[in-house]
């Protein structure tokens, strides 16, 4: 092996691990096939990372919480639910039809249009949610 290939292999080596030490990755072979990709291009391959971590949390479960006469349930939806597809599940758990529902984000106490997704509603509130479903026969 020539001194220069040496070089190219310290050189690759270093990029690897500053990719795994900038993006939190433990796998050593999947940070080493990254920067093959993108043709050992560091930024590309940081930038693809932060894209692909960004489209992991999509899909993860966003925990919400509904109150309702005393009651609490807990939900694990995708980010990407409607409040709709929250009143089908709050549905299930609570026996309340969609359409007697309305639903209160707690921290603006704001009702819900059944077009508001998931995702966006936590982002404004900071995490968690939590809504209050009130019926026509709801105590006020």
């Amino acid at each position: 092996m020539s001194d220069l290939q040496r070089e190219a292999l310290v050189k690759r080596r270093g990029q690897v691990e500053q990719l795994m030490a900038a993006t939190g990755q433990t796998d050593e072979i999947m940070a080493r096939s990254l920067l093959e990709a993108v043709g050992w291009d560091l930024s590309a391959a940081k930038a693809m990372m932060a894209e692909s971590l960004s489209a992991a949390q999509q899909l993860q479960p966003a925990p919400v919480t509904v109150v309702f006469e005393e009651q609490t349930y807990k939900l694990d939806l995708p980010p990407s639910a409607t409040v709709r597809d929250i009143k089908v599940a709050v549905e299930a758990e609570t026996g309340v039809a969609p359409r007697e529902q309305m639903l209160l984000e707690q921290t603006t106490q704001q009702e819900l249009t059944d077009t508001s997704v998931l995702g966006d509603i936590s982002a404004g509130v900071g995490g968690d949610v939590t809504i209050h479903l009130l019926t026509p026969n709801s105590a006020v």
